[in-house]
């Protein structure tokens, strides 16, 4: 059963009880009132009759006798203003009272008739008579009758009404949950932007904003389900891409060397060929077991100088930044902090390394670390092409790379700057790109950890 046709049942269910028993009692009080009235009434008038019968009596008494026999009180009782009542002289029935009542229903088949019956206990010269009497109620009870006609008549046009009013009403308390209903049809068909439209301040109101909350949540987990689906494509595209390149020239260079006999400058070539496209696999494989070694491993935080952290990088990539004709110039703020300086240096590593690739020879590099109100902060700055601003967003990517040919040329992979990423976020930061095209490149991120 719906909720709706609930709600409605129970309105109508309150309602029939609420007249049947308020409207049952109304009427059964009024007739009880009425009826105590007639026979208080009854009893007062017959014990006045039964006083006045007595003192008539009396003075009617025969002079032969000196007391009041029964013959002298029902003869009495045929004279005004006794002959105006149904009296009679009873023989004792209830002797504990002096007045007594009764109601009887008389039915002769075509009529009914209702008496209030009373007896009244007197005594005259010492003896006890007993004189009833008998009043029509049957007018009183025609009238309750017509009014439980009335009653029933009135219960049923509240039930009539109370069933409208009910689906009715029924109808504008479930129109929210019908709006959720709707809602939830709409998100299970796959459409996760859908809110329900409820505006009220009641538990009702309450339950939508929750279910928007709800819905805004799950939209963003089925968003993020998405993006990593996408990008394991993306990932799994990438690696095989970066593995068909070296592979098939070392598979080409290999049966060349293999098939034929070539000059020793051409077996030089070639076999250095293969050496290096080796090297790059073996290089993308180890920054690949990094990574993913990182993703469950924690830091080992150690106390570590600034400045022995930018010079042990400088010496790392003096080399490179020699072959290059860079100038590599460091601007470290000598600070203590807290973190593990070998992944520190290899993210150092892996944004000088990108800036050189990005650098034009001559130009010059700058490694700036200065303690700032938030933290320490970390800077490496160049003076190349820069990164155009829709890829900024995409270059921690695993294998993703602004300008491809470029990067494999030199041997890269793509996979510097996702590591560098990995390590900024086990530090409990990230990397912050500053760049225009042409005019070079600004990489930071703030180590928050200064011990002094």
């Amino acid at each position: 059963m719906k909720l709706s046709a609930k709600i409605a049942l129970s309105v109508v269910l309150i309602v029939a009880l609420t007249v049947s028993i308020s409207g049952y009692a109304i009427v059964s009080s009024v007739f009880r009132s009425q009826l105590n009235h007639q026979i208080t009434g009854a009893a007062e008038e017959t014990q006045l009759l039964c006083s006045v019968l007595g003192t008539m009596a009396v003075e009617r008494r025969p002079s032969t006798s000196s007391r009041v026999t029964a013959e002298t009180l029902e003869q009495t009782l045929t004279i005004s203003p006794f002959r105006d009542y149904r009296l009679r002289l009873v023989q004792p029935m209830k002797a504990q009272d002096n007045v007594d009542y009764e109601i009887l229903r008389v039915s002769d088949g075509a009529e009914t008739v209702y008496e209030v019956v009373v007896t009244c206990r007197f005594s005259v010269d010492q003896e006890e008579y007993y004189l009833e009497s008998r009043h029509d109620v049957t007018e009183l009870y025609e009238l309750r009758g017509q009014y439980l006609g009335t009653y029933k008549l009135v219960y049923l046009i509240a039930v009539a009404v109370s069933l409208v009013a009910g689906f009715g009403l029924s109808a504008v308390l479930t129109a929210p949950i019908r709006s959720l209903s709707r809602s939830t049809r709409q998100i299970a068909g796959g459409n996760y932007s859908v809110r329900a439209n409820v505006r009220t301040n009641d538990e009702i109101g309450i339950l939508a904003s929750q279910f928007n909350r709800m819905t805004e949540e799950l939209e963003h987990h089925i968003a993020s389900l998405e993006l990593a689906t996408q990008q394991q494509k993306d990932f799994t595209a990438s690696f095989a891409h970066e593995l068909k390149t070296p592979l098939t020239s070392i598979i080409g260079y290999a049966d060349t060397l293999r098939s034929r006999k070539l000059p020793e400058e051409q077996q030089f070539e070639a076999a250095s060929f293969i050496f290096s496209e080796g090297r790059r696999l073996e290089t993308m494989s180890h920054s690949l077991l990094r990574l993913f070694s990182l993703e469950n491993e924690m830091p080992k935080m150690q106390r570590f100088s600034t400045l022995s952290l930018a010079k042990a990088v400088e010496e790392s990539m003096a080399y490179p930044m020699k072959q290059r004709q860079l100038v590599l110039e460091l601007r470290v703020e000598d600070r203590v902090l807290m973190g593990e300086s070998s992944l520190l240096e290899i993210l150092l590593y892996n944004l000088l390394d990108n800036a050189r690739k990005a650098s034009q020879p001559g130009s010059k590099i700058t490694l700036l670390g200065a303690r700032t109100a938030e933290g320490y902060c970390f800077a490496v700055k160049d003076r190349g092409r820069g990164i155009p601003p829709e890829a900024i967003d995409r270059i921690t990517e695993p294998f993703y790379m602004v300008d491809k040919s470029r990067s494999r040329a030199e041997g890269g992979a793509g996979l510097g700057l996702a590591l560098s990423q990995r390590i900024a976020q086990l530090h409990g930061t990230s990397l912050h790109y500053e760049s225009k095209l042409g005019r070079g490149t600004v990489v930071s991120f703030l180590l928050r950890e200064v011990v002094k």
